[in-house]
């Protein structure tokens, strides 16, 4: 008698959006994990590639925004009960050193990151010089890093417009994320809202990763969580559609 296997497959599902001549196919259910594993699982599946900044606005514009019974369960069990991943970690540059002396790149730096290191190595301290300026924020050559000077963003609550040209939002979301993020905000009578570290008060370069989620009162972008939760989504889009992933 030969060997008999058995087996199941059963498809995977997908939200779609379709923006201008693009469509943005979103694997359906999310990866859970700190960020390190949840990363970790999106880039050892060949069918899906990390969702990054405007890609997540467009998320959430569909959260919020379609009327599915998926699409509300992205809302409810994603931004609101809990948070988004984003494949970036950034470092809040202190004004002044432990010295007093005036530190020459106060503000945030921030650094795309699709293998998910996170938290778990130090990122490093750029030579801004020679980067191009992006209405405010200094991009380096390949844009996988950027600098946002102290005095281009505003931490707490925004409207829509001081949203969009807020230089730590268009860094996390692009400038049309940050737009399309802001207007999600208002279409559902929420208030845009930045969080992160306040580098008067502290006097070290503190490492953090970003998060979006969402409130009773707000839509919130937050730079300052500190940890790891084992809870949070990620979210990975289809590999195929992702200029330049690898396949």
């Amino acid at each position: 008698m030969k060997e008999i296997k058995f087996g199941e497959q059963i498809g995977r599902s997908w939200l779609t959006c379709q923006y201008g001549g693009r469509q943005v196919d979103f694997a359906f259910l999310p990866v859970q994990g700190t960020h390190v594993d949840a990363y970790a699982k999106i880039n050892s599946d060949q069918e899906i590639a990390p969702a990054e900044g405007f890609d997540l606005a467009l998320l959430a514009n569909g959260a919020y925004s379609a009327k599915t019974k998926s699409w509300a369960n992205v809302r409810d069990d994603a931004f609101v009960r809990n948070y988004v991943r984003v494949p970036m970690r950034m470092l809040w540059m202190p004004e002044k050193d432990s010295l007093g002396e005036e530190n020459g790149l106060a503000g945030v730096i921030i650094e795309r990151d699709l293998q998910g290191r996170g938290l778990s190595t130090k990122m490093n301290v750029p030579d801004v010089s020679g980067w191009k300026n992006e209405n405010g924020v200094y991009v380096n050559a390949d844009r996988s890093v950027i600098y946002v000077p102290q005095g281009q963003y505003r931490l707490g609550d925004h409207d829509t417009r001081s949203f969009e040209k807020d230089g730590f939002a268009r860094a996390v979301l692009t400038d049309e994320g940050a737009e399309i993020y802001a207007k999600t905000a208002a279409d559902n009578r929420k208030i845009p809202r930045l969080w992160g570290i306040n580098i008067s008060e502290i006097q070290n370069p503190e490492q953090r990763v970003p998060l979006l989620y969402g409130g009773d009162v707000g839509l919130y972008l937050s730079g300052s969580c500190p940890g790891d939760g084992r809870d949070y989504f990620a979210f990975g889009v289809r590999r195929d559609s992702v200029p330049g992933a690898q396949k």
